[in-house]
């Protein structure tokens, strides 16, 4: 597996894919990597899992209760099987039923700690809410499929990939910036107050080729205000969504 700048290539998402799902139906995953030693702890812990239901898998081992997550894990969610995570306690996460997504810590090279945040997403669904950040903060978070990226900072979205050539993003409230994998150079920017989602498609020449606007599937309000509490829970922070009685949805 090449791994370039701490994420996985394009190429790769598909063969880890594959390999999740035919080794976790088997029963067979030992692995992916080695759980961390507790040297490591402290300079590679991206998050933790807060609720688990279902078949939840961390690097092929299946878990019951909630744990630790650290960068470069593969988690992965059964038929009927959800996970919900705080990532760099900044995040709050809902990982959806069939899904295989690698966590990606940036870490810059002249600190110890995790500086923004990276999902790679082969297959399945995340909805996601993160704090408000200052703009002087400069905090990166970015889902990625092999067909498209979505690139926030502080915003609550959702991402699903739903083929291998397409991926399906709702920008649910504030900055979210689409980008094609394939013509980088067609990238869009949405500064929303409400739901407003695209169908990527790859190949595209043209933005109306690759951008098709859609309708809200997958996730809701009520989904997102669970979010927003998990969040100002486990981390005291807030984030900018409008409550659900107060936004009309």
């Amino acid at each position: 597996m090449r791994i370039v700048d701490g994420l996985l290539s394009r190429r790769d998402f598909l063969s880890v894919a594959m390999t999740a799902g035919a080794m976790s139906a088997a029963g067979l995953i030992v692995g992916s990597r080695a759980f961390p030693s507790e040297s490591e702890i402290k300079n590679r812990l991206a998050g933790k899992t807060i609720k688990i239901k279902g078949d939840i898998r961390v690097n092929g081992k299946t878990i019951k209760t909630e744990i630790e997550i650290f960068d470069k894990d593969i988690l992965t969610t059964g038929n009927k099987s959800q996970a919900w995570a705080i990532l760099d306690n900044d995040i709050a996460a809902q990982f959806n039923q069939n899904t295989v997504v690698s966590i990606h810590g940036n870490m810059p090279p002249e600190g110890n700690s995790l500086k923004g945040l990276d999902l790679n997403l082969v297959s399945g669904s995340v909805l996601a809410q993160a704090r408000k950040f200052d703009k002087a903060e400069g905090y990166p978070f970015v889902v990625r499929t092999p067909v498209a990226t979505a690139g926030v900072r502080g915003t609550t979205f959702y991402v699903e990939h739903m083929s291998p050539e397409k991926t399906y993003i709702c920008a649910c409230y504030r900055e979210v910036i689409f980008t094609p994998v394939a013509n980088p150079d067609l990238a869009i920017t949405k500064n929303v107050s409400s739901h407003t989602a695209y169908i990527i498609s790859a190949p595209g020449d043209g933005k109306n080729e690759i951008f098709n606007p859609a309708e809200m599937i997958g996730h809701n309000d009520y989904e997102i205000e669970d979010l927003r509490k998990a969040l100002k829970k486990e981390t005291g922070h807030d984030s900018e969504y409008p409550r659900r009685e107060d936004s009309g949805c």
